[in-house]
């Protein structure tokens, strides 16, 4: 287990209740690909499970997934399926992000209903998740990666300091031959977004688009990724200034109530 450098006590928590773990303390965030790196250099075995910290395995996941892998010797890597804690699907498959598409997704075009239709593709919106089949990526809070293939393509590129650095990956399988697959059997309990509760939506936005955009100028070159790069920055300036007005209509509010209760007493 390789720990990002956290301040809740969840290493020293692992380090109590389950002393077999191999626990590796990093001295500062150096992202999650880099992370990553450094568990894979540490693996022994024929294949990596990449866990993401807010999810928790189904029956017998682990052990469904390896003998998939074993059956297909051109798969790089397989993911299962998610679910929300109520029990229901949550999607994990998507295609890979064309150019267009990922400057619609850096609008967030695709929130509003009449052009949702221009993504339905991307998201994978007709995909049958009760079916094993291949496809362009699985989601990157659960999949086992296949570690002949990983040392062939030299881990994560740690340029992603947080997001796409898994559809990066599997981008590479692609473009070498290797297969992708998605796996229905293999369960997890994804709670949803609980990695991300302690960071700031304008944190969040900013490193998403700063990764988006290195993905297309890697994949489709830089004249693709020139519309993200031009902006990139308006939309952060308006991801700060909706986060001030919102703290601030909060922080008035909070001055009504509080001074309708003394009014109360």
């Amino acid at each position: 287990m390789v720990d990002n450098a956290s301040t809740d006590g969840s290493a020293d928590f692992v380090r109590d209740a389950f002393p077999l773990v191999s626990l590796i303390r990093l001295p500062a965030n150096t992202g999650f690909a880099h992370a990553c790196n450094v568990g894979i250099t540490h693996a022994q075995g024929r294949y990596i499970c990449f866990l993401n910290p807010d999810t928790e395995l189904l029956n017998n996941a682990l052990k469904s997934m390896v003998t998939f892998l074993d059956k297909r010797p051109l798969a790089a890597l397989v993911g299962g399926s998610l679910q929300n804690e109520d029990g229901s699907r949550q999607p994990s498959v998507r295609s890979f992000p064309r150019p267009f598409i990922a400057l619609g997704i850096a609008f967030k075009l695709h929130h509003i209903p009449g052009l949702r239709r221009l993504f339905h593709a991307y998201f994978q919106d007709a995909f049958n998740y009760e079916t094993s089949q291949q496809v362009d990526q699985v989601m990157g809070a659960f999949f086992i990666v296949r570690n002949f293939f990983l040392a062939q393509v030299g881990g994560f590129d740690e340029r992603f300091f947080l997001w796409f650095d898994e559809v990066d990956l599997m981008r590479h399988a692609h473009e070498l031959g290797w297969q992708v697959w998605y796996y229905p059997r293999a369960k997890a309990i994804h709670w949803g977004a609980q990695s991300f509760s302690k960071v700031s939506s304008y944190e969040n936005q900013k490193q998403f688009l700063i990764s988006m955009r290195r993905y297309i100028r890697k994949w489709h070159g830089a004249f693709a990724a020139a519309p993200l790069i031009l902006v990139t920055p308006v939309i952060l300036f308006c991801y700060r200034a909706a986060s001030f007005t919102l703290s601030h209509a909060h922080g008035i509010k909070a001055k009504i109530v509080s001074r309708k209760s003394v009014h109360n007493v």
